[in-house]
């Protein structure tokens, strides 16, 4: 009798238990549920700004370092001065400016290390026109020293540097050749010069921007008539290597960029163009080209996986553009007065684009385009300790279900093993 009442309790006990846990899981599962994925959407970037104040007009140059992003203003050479705004990247606020003087405008280059910036500028302070180079030094932004170009040395366009030298693209636009022009750093004079690219037209400029690596620097030229061209010039002798040339309708070449492997032209087109340049050949690999209303890249930075571009669209467009397969992976469209983006400098965290407006804006956006990657959200918790349990209970289950043997007993089983594959797929990722 005793043996029979114990048999009894047991058997019931098996059949029951496994029914209370299983219910107890699914409603813990189900009550949970909302909770397993903290949905993270894609949204549209936001992004800070810092508006020039009245006369800060025109951003056409950026460069940054850890705690500020310099602009460069495009001020006219013969009734305006030249203008470098110093911002803070944390708040985006005015921290210094720097002012040339009137006849020293259209900054068009600029470049940083250590302690100074170094601003190219277009000259007109005498009859001649002149490129000129200012020194200025970050922490109170005052001129230490002055680099001026000679005859045929006319508009400092682009700029590149090493640890010795700084290579200043000169566009002439007067009927003489372009330069690429070497200039020492702890001298701040002339040390070699290359002169090519042609003798420039109403439509034809010369050196436009200038990048290096190593052993070369690499100048591309601006024409809107033949197709775009770039030099790779040997910094130590400052003589032409060899020079990549484009396919038809790859013309207005503007801006320039490199990576260890590869160059990176961005086209001043509507829709714009991007080439991909094999450094070693000098033949182009791949190539971009932008959607409708995608037009103008003017400025290029390669990075780890995008390079970045900077459209001057309304409103204003920067790109990320995979470097393996060249297709736009994300992007942020400004509102509509934030228009005609004309600069770029990316830092460790953050893009900043100049643009080419009155007054003058630099925005600030994420650099990985304020989009969170996640296929289904963060798991949570409390989102997964549920499905924990009923796996436990699907386990526990099965082992009632074989130790009994019971026909009930393994259809409940197989439901459940259903319900918690279902349960499990998800967590895994693998369900939308």
């Amino acid at each position: 009798m005793k043996n029979s009442l114990v048999k009894l309790a047991k058997s019931t006990l098996l059949t029951i238990l496994p029914m209370v846990m299983l219910l107890i899981s699914f409603s813990l599962a189900i009550l949970a549920t909302p909770f397993l994925f903290t949905k993270l959407a894609y949204a549209t970037p936001t992004y800070e700004v810092w508006a020039g104040a009245a006369g800060q007009d025109k951003v056409f140059c950026l460069t940054d370092d850890t705690n500020y992003v310099y602009a460069g203003l495009h001020r006219d050479s013969t009734t305006e001065a030249a203008k470098v705004v110093k911002i803070a990247k944390s708040t985006m606020t005015t921290s210094l400016v720097w002012t040339g003087i009137i006849g020293e405008g259209y900054a068009h280059a600029m470049i940083e290390d250590g302690d100074h910036i170094y601003v190219g500028l277009h000259s007109k302070v005498t009859d001649e026109f002149a490129g000129i180079i200012k020194k200025i030094l970050k922490s109170d932004m005052s001129v230490v020293d002055t680099w001026t170009g000679t005859v045929n040395e006319h508009n400092v366009h682009g700029m590149t540097q090493d640890d010795d030298y700084i290579y200043a693209a000169m566009n002439n636009q007067d009927g003489t050749e372009g330069k690429v022009i070497k200039i020492a750093k702890a001298t701040f004079t002339t040390s070699l010069a290359w002169t090519g690219g042609g003798v420039p037209d109403a439509v034809n400029h010369t050196m436009v921007q200038v990048t290096d690596d190593i052993d070369y620097v690499y100048a591309c030229k601006y024409t809107s008539v033949d197709v775009g061209t770039v030099y790779k010039i040997t910094k130590a002798t400052m003589v032409l290597d060899s020079t990549w040339t484009g396919a038809a309708g790859q013309t207005n070449t503007y801006g320039l960029g490199s990576d260890s492997d590869y160059l990176y032209t961005g086209h001043n087109l509507a829709p714009a163009q991007m080439v991909k340049i094999d450094k070693t050949t000098m033949t182009t690999d791949s190539s971009w080209t932008g959607a409708v209303g995608e037009n103008q890249c003017l400025w290029v930075i390669p990075e780890d996986v995008y390079v970045y571009a900077a459209l001057q669209t309304t409103p204003f467009k920067t790109l990320g553009i995979d470097k393996s397969t060249m297709t736009t992976s994300a992007s942020v469209v400004g509102v509509t007065d934030d228009k005609m983006a004309h600069a770029l400098a990316v830092g460790e965290d953050y893009i900043y684009t100049g643009l080419n407006i009155s007054p003058a804006k630099v925005i600030k956006t994420p650099k990985d385009f304020g989009i969170e990657m996640p296929t289904h959200g963060a798991l949570t918790l409390a989102g997964v300790l549920p499905y924990i349990f009923l796996s436990i209970c699907i386990m526990g289950i099965m082992t009632t279900g074989m130790a009994e043997g019971g026909v009930g007993t393994l259809v409940i089983v197989a439901i459940s093993v259903v319900i918690a594959t279902v349960g499990i797929t998800i967590i895994l990722g693998v369900l939308p």
